[in-house]
């Protein structure tokens, strides 16, 4: 609209001024990029229909909207200096370690070399014609007329000849680097292996041929690598884009590797280091901020977890770092879909931003990457105290070792001593969804025994052979596949701390509301909770109250309202009351448990399987000084109550109430300091 103003003089441009300065906006100011070829060609589609002038042809697209992936590539040209990192040649699932290991090795004298300059060549002059060229053709392409059909067709031709030529030259040298990291280091593959050396020379003015740098360009062509530099040269040349929008693709953690591969995330926790694998959304805001010229903005929607933990670390945090800023931000909103989310929206200025900030649609003086209005001190450390006493229970990773109940009880009915590796078993969802928190089924557990003893326990080592090795059998990572019939995550550190314990204090990793609750310490816990390894009723008390739950809300990820519980985020940073870990405080403890028992109840459902040991591993049975932990004793298993004692009364005071230790929770916080 304000184009057709300025052009018509009139505030009320005609609508034919108005379409016509659509397309002209359209023609040279639009761009955009996704990695599904479908998706590009909707939005020629829809920008056609926008800037459609009667009587004109379709408008030339190509050049502006493509098909790549965004964060897979180079944004200026000074990143082919990089050379080829040595975490290219990283040994991953189906590589050969000595080959990984051989190229790795030559590369990092390579790199070396080059960083002392021993063998430091400059970019070559044939390069760098190359590079003006590319300008100087998008220039030429970007300036041609397209107002009839001929006009059209020319426009395309220029563009094709002009991508088979130095474009597509260097994009052949740009491939090299990132296709390494998705080589396969193997012997029938070593020859398409390239070094750092290679690759200079290729810099230096080599030309690229042979079979490696053929297989490089058809990774790189397979993986749509995106090379911002010389799909929008001007616009890079230029110091980047005015305005930057999206809808970032969100991804959270280990799904990264299972949707795109351990290559692509070695990849991008190099090219964007210092990161982890948080989240997807982190690495497109990265490219974002990377794409923006100074004083620049960019807007987007996202998942709200976008200011919470790992997820911040390695987006926001690191831009913010860098010169961003947030002007504003809408911590959480419901998605206007169908879809059952809550998204956040936020603006951000390349630069700093002197008006005025808006958080929540309030006027603020400054909008932290925590999405707060004051300045933060900095990431928690981890305290020593805190360390090895919170576990994830263990992912034992394949539904073979389940049993129901009934099946349990008639196996161990049919021989007694499956009793040895048949357990209760316990998940989030129980925790927070059984009021009786009775565990709904039992499972298998071979510990870290070796196939030799697993095998003696009949029809349980049955079972796991028949349904959990075909699984396991078609699994990445070779020690599953291998040891087939053991968790593939045993918390074997849970286990052990829970050696001489009765009872402990669990909570759903993911949950609305932080609930610890009280549970025995002979089941099986799977990964969907965290543990905390203390039978200590005032440390329940702590981890329960509201200014932990606070500080686990900020420091955790989250998921809408849906608080992820991360230990080493929240528990290992948070600081208990001083002494508290040498010194038990009786009258905290003596509140934790009443309350706890209040909540829920004085009783809980009984059920009934034969008995079984305490859970144990080899380690925690080896000679130790330390008393053993009692066994549960020869009688049927019932879940009810567990009778073990109240904790130890100050001498001072008066003796605290008994209570019930197991099926209890405390449903509302307590505040104990």
């Amino acid at each position: 609209m304000a184009l057709a103003i300025v052009r018509t003089g009139d505030d009320h441009p005609s609508p034919a001024a108005f379409r016509e300065a659509i397309r002209d906006v359209i023609k040279n100011c639009i761009y955009g990029v996704d990695l599904n070829p479908l998706a590009v060609e909707l939005c020629k589609v829809a920008l056609w229909l926008e800037a459609h002038v009667p009587g004109e042809p379709l408008g030339f697209l190509d050049h502006h909207i493509k098909c790549g992936n965004s964060i897979v590539g180079f944004v200026h040209q000074e990143e082919l200096d990089k050379g080829i990192p040595d975490e290219a040649f990283k040994t991953l699932p189906g590589d050969d370690k000595d080959i990984a290991a051989a190229a790795r090795k030559v590369n990092k004298a390579e790199r070396k070399d080059h960083a002392s300059g021993q063998k430091k060549l400059p970019l070559a002059p044939a390069l760098r014609e190359k590079l003006d060229a590319v300008l100087a053709r998008w220039r030429e392409i970007s300036a041609l007329p397209e107002h009839t059909l001929a006009e059209i067709e020319a426009k395309k031709t220029h563009y094709d000849a002009a991508n088979l030529q130095d474009a597509g030259f260097l994009r052949q040298i740009a491939a090299i680097p990132i296709a390494q990291f998705y080589q396969p280091k193997t012997a029938g593959n070593k020859p398409c292996l390239i070094t750092d050396a290679t690759y200079r020379a290729y810099l230096a003015g080599q030309t690229p041929q042979g079979q490696a740098t053929a297989s490089a360009w058809a990774i790189a062509e397979r993986k749509k690598a995106f090379h911002w530099f010389l799909e929008f040269p001007e616009i890079i040349a230029n110091g980047g884009f005015d305005c930057i929008l999206g809808n970032p693709p969100y991804l959270g953690g280990t799904h990264i590797s299972g949707t795109y591969g351990h290559h692509f995330c070695e990849y991008v926790k190099w090219q964007y280091a210092p990161t982890g694998l948080s989240d997807l959304v982190a690495f497109f805001v990265r490219r974002i901020f990377a794409l923006l010229r100074p004083h620049g903005f960019t807007a987007f929607i996202t998942t709200n977890s976008i200011k919470d933990g790992d997820i911040r670390k390695d987006g926001l945090e690191q831009i913010v770092a860098a010169g961003a800023t947030i002007n504003m931000a809408v911590r959480g909103i419901k998605w206007p879909g169908v879809a059952n989310l809550v998204v956040s929206l936020l603006s951000i200025y390349r630069g700093e931003w002197k008006s005025q900030c808006y958080l929540d649609g309030k006027v603020v003086e400054m909008i932290s990457a925590f999405f707060e209005t004051f300045a933060d001190d900095g990431e928690p450390s981890s305290l020593k105290e805190n360390q090895n006493i919170l576990f994830e229970g263990s992912k034992f990773l394949g539904d073979g070792f389940l049993l129901e109940h009934a099946d349990a009880a008639r196996m161990i009915a049919r021989n007694s001593s499956l009793n040895e590796v048949i357990f209760p078993v316990i998940n989030g969802g129980e925790l927070n969804n059984e009021p009786s928190l009775k565990p709904g089924r039992s499972i298998i557990n071979f510990f870290d025994w070796p196939l030799e003893k697993a095998s003696t326990y009949g029809e349980a080592f049955e079972q796991v052979f028949n349904l959990v090795k075909p699984v396991r059998d078609g699994d990445n990572r070779a020690v599953r596949r291998e040891k087939w019939w053991q968790y593939a995550e045993r918390a074997i550190g849970l286990y052990r701390g829970l050696i001489n314990l009765e009872r402990c204090f669990a909570a759903a990793a993911t949950t609305k509301h932080l609930s610890f609750v009280s549970l025995p310490s002979d089941i099986v816990y799977t990964q969907a909770l965290k543990v905390f390894t203390t039978d200590r009723w005032d440390q329940f008390a702590v981890v329960q109250s509201t200014i932990h739950e606070v500080w686990a809300r900020k420091h955790s990820g989250s998921l809408g309202a849906t608080l992820r519980y991360s230990p080493s985020e929240c528990f290992s940073t948070f600081a208990f009351p001083a002494g508290q870990w040498q010194h038990p405080n009786p009258d905290l403890a003596a509140i934790a448990a009443a309350t706890s028992c209040s909540a829920s109840g004085s009783a809980s459902p009984t059920f009934t399987t034969s008995s079984t040991p305490p859970i144990s591993t080899p380690a925690s049975t080896s000679s130790s000084t330390s008393a053993p932990r009692p066994a549960i004793g020869t009688a049927p298993k019932t879940f009810r109550p567990n009778t073990a004692p109240p904790p130890a009364a100050s001498p001072k005071k008066k003796p605290m109430p008994e209570s019930s230790a197991y099926g209890s929770c405390m449903w509302n916080s307590i505040t104990p300091f």
